[in-house]
């Protein structure tokens, strides 16, 4: 819920429409989600997503798979073997020359490349688009105090307002993972007494 809202306070509030499958995605919705491919909520959830499950392997299940029949005389593997390569996924069967056995996709990119517009290629070009948005935030920011013409008073408010974002915001969610650590302790404690 916390990512969640994360992104959706970097969103303008128009809601994560990032993490729409861009198929269902129609008129002014699509526009918006290619338009926003680069900015920094759509950097730091494909970050976050390709850090989670970047380059796995997918295992499908009984339930998705799909059951071809080939023609005869042909085995799955070769029947299949051309689709494969230009479109993904794999066989549970090649060899066999009946019921073959696909599945859609063989890794998470394969997946996350067509429904979100996620590819692990971009990984570090993402990166370095979001720490590119830090560094002019940051240097935007001393521009501003040292050359607009602000009053004393108002460059001192113009700090103290990044200074309080820093410390409720930034290092607010360091000092709550300590406290979850212990509110975890204690709680396996506490299973472990009972």
């Amino acid at each position: 819920m916390v990512f969640f809202n994360l992104i959706r306070s970097w969103d303008g509030g128009s809601g994560c429409i990032i993490c729409h499958p861009i198929r269902i995605l129609l008129g002014p919705w699509l526009v918006k989600v290619r338009s926003s491919s680069i900015s920094g909520s759509s950097l730091v959830f494909d970050h976050y997503c390709l850090s989670a499950i970047g380059l796995e392997q997918i295992e499908c299940s009984g339930t998705e798979l799909v059951t071809l029949q080939p023609p005869s005389g042909q085995s799955c593997g070769s029947f299949m073997a051309q689709y494969i390569s230009t479109n993904g996924g794999y066989l549970t069967n090649p060899d066999v020359t009946s019921d073959c056995q696909f599945c859609a996709y063989r890794t998470t990119d394969e997946w996350m490349g067509p429904n979100f517009n996620i590819y692990y290629k971009n990984h570090w070009r993402d990166f370095g688009i979001f720490w590119a948005y830090i560094v002019f935030n940051v240097r935007h920011l001393l521009f501003q105090l040292k050359f607009s013409p602000f009053s004393d008073g108002t460059r001192a408010q113009v700090c103290l307002v990044y200074l309080l974002t820093y410390l409720v915001r930034v290092r607010s969610h360091k000092r709550m993972g300590a406290i979850a650590k212990k509110f975890t302790a204690l709680l396996d404690m506490l299973k472990k007494s009972s």
